[in-house]
């Protein structure tokens, strides 16, 4: 997540939508008093992110932590700040947690956005870093069907009791397009989006063989599923209800 003064805008960070790599470019635009998010994941994963983040814009996550006025006189004398700092903002937070922590007037004026991903090419993404991080030992269809929260979860990142709250929501089939259209809202060089193909962020947990149509073929019942979980974004952003 990004919180940006000198450019005015909030970036939610999405899963499994290239984000990482995002940030690290926005953070290029990023002045002393934007809040930058640290990058989560595996630690190594973590480390050469952070290392590329403050390779391109000099910048490491900066502002996420509670700030010492926040903090307790007790929890102070203990040291508690300086031990066990509490991050106030972090990587995929939820807008309605941002918003409470947001003066009323950023919240109103800056420009919000984010990125939203094919539900059914989504499902198999997400299913895959699950099981490449230890998260579970389900297979795909196991996995998808028992747990419809996780199919739900960008959704909760980027929308407040169901109504979404980002200004512009970039496509993941259509970034280089929508990178573009972006750089036009935030009033910048639409070059500065050469560099986002450099970006290789995290590295990819998703096997380059296992394909959304392969996942979904003779599951009838997952294509139910997430047609019926992610009725909403089919409908809002014009995506087909076919893993075709």
């Amino acid at each position: 997540m990004i919180l940006s003064h000198e450019k005015k805008f909030i970036c939610l960070k999405t899963r499994k939508v290239a984000g990482t790599s995002l940030e690290i470019v926005l953070s290029q635009l990023c002045g002393p008093r934007d809040i930058l998010t640290l990058f989560g994941g595996r630690l190594n994963i973590v480390q050469e992110d952070e290392a590329q983040r403050l390779a391109r814009s000099g910048r490491r996550a900066q502002n996420y932590e509670m700030p010492l006025s926040g903090y307790s006189l007790w929890q102070r004398l203990t040291g508690l700040p300086r031990r066990n700092p509490i991050r106030l903002y972090y990587e995929h937070m939820p807008a309605e947690r941002l918003k409470d922590l947001t003066p009323p007037a950023v919240w109103s004026e800056y420009f919000k956005f984010s990125v939203i991903r094919n539900p059914f090419d989504f499902a198999v993404s997400n299913y895959h870093w699950y099981r490449k991080t230890g998260r579970t030992e389900q297979d795909f269809r196991s996995f998808l069907l028992g747990n419809d929260w996780a199919q739900t979860v960008n959704s909760r990142i980027t929308e407040i009791d169901g109504e979404p709250v980002v200004d512009f929501m970039l496509r993941y089939e259509h970034l280089a397009e929508d990178l573009v259209t972006l750089s036009e809202h935030l009033n910048i060089d639409p070059a500065l989006w050469s560099d986002f193909t450099g970006v290789r962020a995290k590295g990819s947990l998703r096997p380059k063989s296992s394909t959304t149509r392969d996942a979904f073929k003779d599951f009838p019942e997952g294509v139910a599923f997430v047609r019926d979980t992610c009725r909403t974004t089919f409908e809002r952003y014009g995506y087909a209800p076919d893993p075709e």
